[in-house]
């Protein structure tokens, strides 16, 4: 039997969630069936359990794919130092995701307390306010941010998390945008 070199599986993994990602939010999470996934994935079912061993951990991998990929433009807002790049950086995220932060929202609101999902979110959550917090306390530390950074770190995951709801809910995105950039800029600008 020859054997699977691993960069075949790591495209294969990467082919996986890129498939499942778009049916997710396609159908959202409750109608997706592990089976519509190898079927769109053109792999076997078996072939799709050897990655991924149920539905909650395929869809465990798309928030951290998700997290991961927000968590790399706030540390690059963060890093340009410029306090307009904050206002940039809520309108790039929200255009990317908003549709996928809605799905995400309602599977959390489905779930009990203490399921693996919740639980792993808010540990990735953990790790994504400790990193704005430390870009945060490095990139601007001669300006006078009125609160700790990492307490300034959970305002702004807050309100990022609270405006896509309001979203969600009719929020107009222009408005959201003007929300945040008023919110994240008025630490910065006091004492200017």
């Amino acid at each position: 039997m020859p054997r699977v070199v691993p960069e075949y599986k790591e495209e294969a993994k990467k082919r996986i969630l890129e498939v499942a990602t778009r049916i997710v939010f396609e159908k959202g999470y409750q109608h997706v069936r592990m089976d519509d996934i190898a079927r769109e994935a053109g792999i076997s079912r078996p072939t799709l359990y050897l990655y991924y061993k149920n539905k909650e951990a395929l869809f465990l991998e798309i928030i951290k794919s998700i997290i991961a990929d927000v968590s790399s433009m706030a540390q690059e807002t963060i890093q340009s130092g410029e306090i307009q790049s904050f206002g940039e950086f809520f309108a790039k995220a929200n255009n990317r995701y908003k549709d996928q932060f809605a799905i995400v929202f309602e599977v959390i609101a489905g779930l009990p307390k203490k399921h693996m999902i919740i639980t792993e979110i808010a540990h990735l959550h953990d790790e994504m306010i400790h990193q704005i917090a430390l870009y945060l306390s490095m990139r601007f530390p001669d300006r006078p941010i009125e609160s700790e950074p990492e307490i300034m770190a959970n305002a702004m995951l807050a309100l990022f998390i609270g405006l896509q709801i309001r979203q969600r809910l009719g929020l107009d995105p222009e408005k959201a945008a003007q929300v945040w950039e008023t919110v994240i800029s008025a630490p910065f600008q006091h004492g200017r």
